[in-house]
């Protein structure tokens, strides 16, 4: 197994098993929350400050040259769309066809709160 520049420059060679195990189950659990619409707010904040995290770290396309800087902006910059995506679910909801609004209908505590005007 090889090492990149990123995985040495933090120390970050003995975590990797485990950090990947984290990054799975955060984007699972993250986007089958967002798709079913259930807690929907708390996902979509999770998943902001995580893609956040993952942005800065791995696609520094400012410390790289060549085809390297560029693969890493487009990466970069794509991760930055799907933020604006999810701040705007979390500032939101998911709107009327989630699980969310079913519960919120039916008398049940909502899963976040909601700062929707009635």
């Amino acid at each position: 197994m090889t090492s990149t520049h990123t995985d040495v420059r933090f120390g970050l060679v003995p975590l990797v098993a485990p950090l990947l195990g984290a990054a799975l189950v955060i984007e699972a659990a993250g986007a089958t929350c967002i798709a079913l619409g259930l807690w929907s707010r708390p996902a979509a904040t999770v998943l902001f400050g995580y893609l956040g995290i993952v942005s800065v770290t791995l696609h520094d396309f400012w410390n790289q040259h060549g085809m390297a800087a560029g693969a890493n902006m487009t990466e970069f910059f794509k991760n930055l769309g799907m933020m604006g995506g999810l701040l705007m679910v979390a500032a939101y909801g998911a709107g009327t066809w989630s699980l969310d609004w079913r519960r919120m209908r039916r008398g049940a505590p909502p899963a976040a709160p909601s700062y929707e005007r009635t």
